[in-house]
């Protein structure tokens, strides 16, 4: 199976899709981030008195960031997924699924 020869309008449709990508993997490492500080960064370090208690109070917060960034990687994930079919069908016009 070989590729075709990508042309300019097909690059055209493929370099967002490449942002798009970018902008997943930023809102994922967003979510691991504010998850793993919340659920357990800040309650051993508030429970070990390494933080005040009132450091606790973060964690709605990063809760919250946690379920936005979760629902927008979904959002561009799908929106990736499903603009992406197009192009690679153009460049690779045989499918071996």
């Amino acid at each position: 199976m070989d590729p075709r020869f990508v042309t300019a309008p097909e690059w055209a449709t493929i370099v967002p899709m490449i942002v798009s990508l970018w902008a997943f993997a930023g809102t994922m490492v967003l979510f691991a981030f504010s998850l793993m500080l919340g659920h357990a960064v800040i309650p051993s370090l508030v429970g070990t008195h390494h933080l005040p208690a009132r450091a606790a109070s973060l964690r709605p917060f990063l809760y919250t960031l946690a379920v936005i960034s979760f629902a927008l990687a979904a959002f561009i994930l799908l929106n990736l997924v499903a603009n992406l079919l197009g192009p690679i069908y153009g460049i690779y016009p045989k499918v071996w699924l």
